[in-house]
C-alpha cells in the first residue's frame, strides 16, 4: 500500500501519459481547478462507475476526487466497488505502470492519498522538531497574530491548528482533539480557519466565527451535529481570506496542520493528524 501511495506521489511530478485510451468526460471540475490555480498538480485516473477521477496534489496533500455523474458534484477519497475493492489504488498501479515508476517509488514514504509527506520532514504524520531558523518558527510567529478560536485549558501548553471546514480529515482531527488532550485539559488548541476548497469554505467558517459562541459551532460541525449559523459577514470573510493568505505565503496550503513548540524552544508543523496522538501531547508538553 505505501508503494502505490508513493506512486502517486511521484504521479503528479511528471506530465506523463495517463492509461490508453482515459480521457475525461467533461472539462476539470472546478474544485481541481481551483487548486491547480493554488499552484497544485492534476492527473487524470480514469473512469469508473461514471465519475471521473482525478488525482491532486497541492504542498504536502496528495487526493483523489470523483465528479459526479451531473458534473456538478466531487467527491474527495478512495472508490470502492461492491466487492469492497479499492479501485482508486487499481487506478494508481495503471498510471504507475504507464509511467513505468513502480522501481522509483520505493524510494518515497507516504501516509495516505490524503496526507503524503516529504521523507526529508516526516513519515507517517510524525511530529518532526524543526531547527534553529526552521520555517516552522515563522509560522508560529505568524499564527500568533492570525484569527483564531481557542478551546481548551487557558496555561496550557499551546498549539496552532489549520483547519478547513470541508476538509472531512480536519473534522476527524478536532474530533479526535475534543476527545483527547482538549477533555484532558492537556492542550490549548487554538484553531486557525483557512480555505483551502475555496469561497464556500470562506463563507462557512466565517459563520462559525460569527456565532454566538465560535468554538461550540466549529466542534459541533466536526462531530457531525451542525446546527444554525448567521449569515457570514464581510469582516469575518476578510479574517479567513488573510489567515489563509498568511499561511500559504509561508508554504501551508494543504489542512489539517498543526503548528507546535516544545518546552525546549524547538519549533515544528505536522501535516495531517499526528500518528500517535499520545507521544505529539508528550512532545509538546514535555516531561
Amino acid at each position: 500500500m505505501k508503494k502505490l501511495m508513493a506512486c502517486a506521489f511521484m504521479l503528479l511530478g511528471l506530465s506523463g501519459c495517463v492509461t490508453d485510451g482515459a480521457t475525461p468526460v467533461g472539462p476539470r471540475p472546478e474544485t481541481v481547478e481551483m487548486l491547480v490555480r493554488q499552484g497544485g498538480e492534476a492527473r487524470f485516473l480514469g473512469r469508473a462507475h461514471g465519475m471521473d477521477g482525478w488525482l491532486v496534489k497541492l504542498d504536502d496533500n496528495v487526493r483523489a476526487m470523483y465528479v459526479a455523474p451531473d458534473g456538478k458534484g466531487v467527491v474527495v477519497g478512495l472508490l470502492h466497488d461492491g466487492n469492497g475493492e479499492n479501485l482508486t489504488i487499481r487506478q494508481i498501479e495503471a498510471l504507475a505502470l504507464a509511467d513505468k515508476l513502480a522501481k522509483a517509488a520505493e524510494t518515497e514514504t507516504a501516509r495516505g492519498i490524503a496526507n503524503v509527506l516529504p521523507a526529508e520532514k516526516a513519515v507517517e504524520g510524525t511530529a518532526v522538531a524543526a531547527p534553529v531558523a526552521d520555517p516552522a518558527q515563522a509560522a508560529w510567529e505568524a499564527a500568533e497574530n492570525l484569527t483564531y478560536v481557542s478551546i481548551g485549558a487557558e496555561g496550557a501548553p499551546v498549539v496552532y491548528v489549520m483547519f478547513d471546514p470541508r476538509c472531512s480529515f480536519c473534522s476527524m482531527y478536532l474530533a479526535d482533539l475534543l476527545e483527547g488532550p482538549i477533555s484532558t485539559q492537556k492542550l490549548n488548541v487554538r484553531l486557525l480557519p483557512v480555505s483551502v476548497l475555496g469561497e464556500d469554505s470562506v463563507r462557512m467558517v466565517a459563520s462559525m466565527l460569527g456565532a454566538p459562541v465560535p468554538a461550540e459551532a466549529i466542534l459541533r460541525h466536526a462531530i457531525g451535529r451542525g446546527g444554525e449559523l448567521p449569515a457570514p459577514t464581510e469582516e469575518n470573510m476578510a479574517e479567513v481570506r488573510h489567515n489563509s493568505e498568511v499561511l500559504s505565503s509561508l508554504g501551508l496550503r494543504s489542512t489539517p496542520r498543526t503548528i507546535y513548540r516544545t518546552p525546549a524552544g524547538e519549533y515544528g508543523v505536522v501535516t495531517g493528524a499526528p500518528k500517535d496522538m499520545a507521544a505529539f501531547v508528550g512532545l509538546v508538553t514535555g516531561p
